[in-house]
């Protein structure tokens, strides 16, 4: 290449080069302008990101401004709602001072005269008591002259009139007794004088075979019972006025009915050990109950109604309580057939309350029923036969036995149709798709093991002369269940979702739990505040015990007469502070005297409780040779266990409250709505089972009445949910109302074809049917209108009432 190609080659390759670095710094150049713009946006962007920033924590703090003036606003609002209520009770209560103030003033301006009057017939009645105690008292000094002529003749202690007399008397000879025996404690000897007395006829201190054995009967002791009872006396060392057990066997032997009732011992193996079962069965059915019925008729208490028509209204029911299961029936053919009276003791068993069990032990008796049809009766000299109708009553558990049901957990749980269970109240619509059962319908599924609709294979009813259309739906227990599921526990948990300020949501588990710790803490909180009030009021009791060890007693000014007691404390004016020991007399076992109760002795709790149920067979302190420092020795000691039991007592409470209040800590509060709510059910008379968390029947009466009804669900801001909560109870309210044993008009039956359902879709849609709801919407009103009643058998001799029970077992 020549030289001229090469210059020309370098120029070019310098022109390039100087092309490059212009180029490399014009792209420099517009890289920095593209960082700087970079830098800018980046500035203006954090910039916007703190605006941002301050404007949403300003927005935050306008929500939470607005949300506590909504707060707030509630809160007021709720105030002033329960303000107007309280304005409202108060000036009812106004109202009721003010019509009495009226009445008042009208009975001072037409009884000032009679006042006048009644004060001058007490002042003479005043001054003739005084002379009549003046001759008393002359009287009692007579005798008591005569008392300390003791190494002469003694006056007969019968004519003695003055108590002071006959107590000096006793006292005297109480003082020779102890030297008598030569010891310092004289108990025993005491008791062995007693018994002595006894057996040589001084004294009546046992009671005869025949008395006890009526006894026996007539407070209704079992034979556990009796030998609990003996067995009490003689380890507190108190002498027993009862004869054994043995004895009371015999003398059953000598007067129980061996024509009335047939008794059968039969020995049963259970789980490799032997037991006796006792059995019972009523001899003659049929002769029993027309002589029953024939005697109704003779004292016309033999009737025949719309519900009855020309036949006998037979009701077969049964129950287990205290140990025993008892079979009984009732006529409906009485004015009042649900009263104990008319109940017709069947047969009973010690054993399981199981259909095998019953249809083993009373086999005889449930043949009897089967084929009772018809009876005739001796009427007026007329003998005229009477169909016999058979019903069935009891609770649902019975029922489904004795027909035959796998009961009411079953995929069919009705007795009475073939409607699926655990349908939704939300889309349930009465009277649709109900296929009712029949006997034969049993028969049938009995014998079909693999689609038995819920009804035992091999099954049958046990009364033959039951038709299905004559089981009786159980009234008391519908309405307390129905009640208690889709009412008063809805209540309970809208209180409790009112008392929750926290974010958790309350589930069904963690109500369970905190309705078990509260009703544990609500118990020993009852125990504890009862026995600190009785502790209370037994230190006035000791103060008083001292006063009378200094006689620095205060003179009482109540009008509690003194009794024979020497330290009767009723005569200290400080009496009045202790509220739990009231002046209540008690005999002495051994002298016969009446004194208080607590100046016998009677000071601990268990000692009142048992005083509030029965009067206790015992000795007044005299007669048990305590006196003086005695006594107040005796006291000391009984206050010493009584506070070891108040602290016991308190820390198992401070445990409950703790476990309590642990499971409330997603809870703010202590749940002031809840005993808001428990009060107003106070109010209207019903107390809440602190274990069950429910009502017994005739609480759930008293709450189902309208009044009732508006006073509780008062307590809740007035909601759509509580006023449809409230309609359906009313609604409940008005069919418990129409549960009469007796004969219902049309009119009355038209009353029970209400809207509760479209009041409970409204509130508990997403809840399932339970049978009990399902009989009450579905069979209830079918078999009234068939009866022309619902509740002529709702207690059916062994039903829910133990006062039913009670005598029924004494009658078997």
């Amino acid at each position: 290449m020549s030289l001229d190609g090469v210059i020309i080659e370098i120029e070019e390759r310098e022109r390039d080069d100087f092309l490059l670095r212009a180029r490399i710094a014009e792209l420099e150049a517009q890289l920095r302008v593209e960082t700087s713009e970079n830098l800018r946006k980046t500035a203006q962007e954090t910039v916007l990101k703190r605006q941002i920033e301050r404007e949403q924590d300003g927005h935050r703090k306008v929500v939470q401004h607005l949300e506590r003036e909504r707060a707030r606003w509630e809160r007021k609002t709720q105030e002033t709602y329960n303000r107007n209520v309280e304005l409202e009770e108060e000036m009812k209560k106004n109202e009721k001072e003010k019509q009495k103030l009226v009445k008042e003033v009208e009975k001072l301006k037409t009884g000032k005269r009679g006042r006048e009057l009644s004060l001058e017939n007490d002042v003479k009645s005043m001054k003739r008591a005084r002379h009549e105690e003046s001759d008393k008292i002359s009287e009692m000094k007579k005798e008591l002259k005569g008392t300390k002529k003791w190494g002469g003749q003694q006056k007969p202690y019968s004519s003695l009139s003055s108590r002071e007399a006959q107590k000096n008397r006793v006292l005297s000879g109480i003082e020779e007794l102890e030297k008598i025996s030569g010891d310092s404690s004289s108990e025993m000897y005491f008791r062995d004088v007693y018994k002595a007395m006894g057996k040589m006829g001084k004294m009546k201190t046992r009671l005869e075979d025949g008395e006890a054995y009526a006894l026996y009967h007539k407070v209704g002791l079992s034979r556990a019972g009796y030998e609990e009872v003996r067995t009490i006396l003689d380890q507190r060392h108190v002498p027993n006025p009862f004869p054994s057990l043995r004895s009371i066997r015999q003398e059953e032997k000598l007067h129980a009915s061996r024509n009335l009732f047939r008794v059968e011992r039969i020995q049963k193996s259970d789980g490799g050990k032997t037991k006796d079962v006792v059995v019972v069965q009523l001899v003659d059915v049929e002769k029993f109950l027309v002589e029953k019925l024939e005697h109704l008729a003779q004292n016309d208490k033999l009737i025949f109604d719309e519900s009855t028509g020309n036949s006998i209204w037979m009701c077969i029911s049964g129950d287990k309580g205290g140990g025993e299961f008892k079979l009984c029936a009732t006529v409906g053919n009485v004015v009042a057939p649900n009263s104990a009276y008319h109940i017709i003791p069947l047969g009973m068993f010690t054993d399981d309350e199981k259909v095998e069990a019953i249809k083993e032990y009373l086999a005889d008796t449930i043949e009897q029923l089967n084929n009772l049809t018809e009876i005739k009766l001796n009427i007026g000299g007329v003998m005229t036969s009477y169909p016999v109708e058979q019903y069935l009553a009891g609770d649902l558990k019975f029922q489904y036995q004795m027909i035959g049901h796998k009961g009411a957990a079953a995929k069919k749980s009705c007795m009475h149709c073939f409607s699926d269970g655990r349908v939704k109240i939300g889309s349930y619509e009465r009277g649709q798709c109900l296929k009712a059962r029949t006997e034969a319908d049993y028969l049938l599924d009995s014998a079909n093991e693999k689609n038995s609709n819920s009804v035992i294979p091999g099954s049958a009813f046990v009364f033959n002369n039951v038709r299905l259309a004559n089981i009786v739906p159980p009234s008391l227990h519908i309405l307390m269940g129905v009640a208690h599921r889709y009412g008063f526990k809805v209540l309970l948990d809208l209180a409790m979702d009112i008392d929750n300020k926290s974010n958790t949501k309350i589930d069904k588990s963690k109500k369970k739990a905190m309705r078990n710790a509260k009703g544990d803490m609500n118990v020993k909180e009852k125990e504890y505040n009862g026995l600190k009030q009785h502790l209370d009021s037994f230190e006035v009791v000791l103060q008083v015990m001292s006063r009378f060890k200094t006689s620095t007693i205060i003179p009482a000014h109540s009008h509690t007469s003194p009794c024979s007691a020497k330290w009767c404390l009723f005569r200290d004016n400080e009496m009045k502070k202790a509220g739990v020991f009231k002046s209540t007399p008690l005999r002495c076992a051994t002298c016969s005297e009446v004194n208080h109760a607590v100046c016998s002795g009677l000071w601990s709790e268990d000692d009142w409780e048992l005083l509030s149920q029965v009067e206790p067979d015992m000795d007044c302190l005299r007669c048990c040779g305590r006196k003086g420092a005695m006594i107040e020795e005796d006291a000391r000691k009984v206050e010493r266990e009584m506070r070891e039991k108040l602290e016991e007592l308190k820390r198992e409470l401070e445990v409950a409250q703790e476990n309590y209040r642990m499971l409330m800590t997603f809870v703010n509060g202590e749940g002031e709505k809840r005993e808001e709510l428990e009060k107003a059910w106070g109010d209207c008379g019903a107390d809440m089972s602190a274990w069950q968390q429910n009502f017994n029947g005739n609480h759930t009466m008293k709450l189902v009445r309208e009044e009732a009804v508006n006073h509780y669900t008062s307590v809740f801001p007035p909601t759509d949910e509580i006023l449809h909560v409230k309609a359906f109870l009313v609604c409940l309210g008005k069919i418990a109302k129409l549960c009469l044993p007796r004969s219902m008009t049309n009119e009355e039956i038209a009353e029970m074809d209400d809207v509760l359902l479209h009041h409970l879709k409204q509130f508990q849609s997403q809840e399932n049917m339970t049978p009990k709801l399902h009989l009450l919407l579905e069979h209830v009103l079918p078999f009234m209108r068939r009866h022309k009643t619902w509740a002529k058998n709702k207690r059916a001799g062994t039903g829910s009432a133990s006062c039913d029970r009670q005598p029924t077992s004494q009658q078997i």
